[in-house]
């Protein structure tokens, strides 16, 4: 993953999980590299607000309940298909 420099712990930060939740999916007709651009996006977003929660948290907070980011992927019916991108403890939007 492009972003796993990102997630690593780190002297100043701790390490973000990342769990993935993945249903089964059938084969999409899309433009891939415009979504890969986008989730990364979206992704780089979740790290930054997770860091930032992280700094105002203390370390026994942070302890007792680590940074995570949970994508789920889900068939809604025969032409949607629904992603879901949540970070744990803390909004994505600022």
């Amino acid at each position: 993953m492009i972003l796993q420099h990102r997630l690593k712990a780190k002297p100043e930060q701790p390490e973000i999980e990342v769990i993935k939740d993945y249903s089964n999916v059938p084969l999409v007709e899309c433009y891939a590299g415009q979504l890969n651009q986008v989730f990364m996006n979206i992704l780089v977003n979740a790290i930054d607000a997770l860091e930032e929660s992280n700094a105002l948290r203390t370390y026994q907070e942070i302890n007792d309940n680590p940074s995570q980011i949970i994508i789920r992927t889900s068939v809604v019916n025969s032409t949607w298909v629904e992603v879901a991108i949540a970070g744990y403890n803390t909004p994505l939007s600022k």
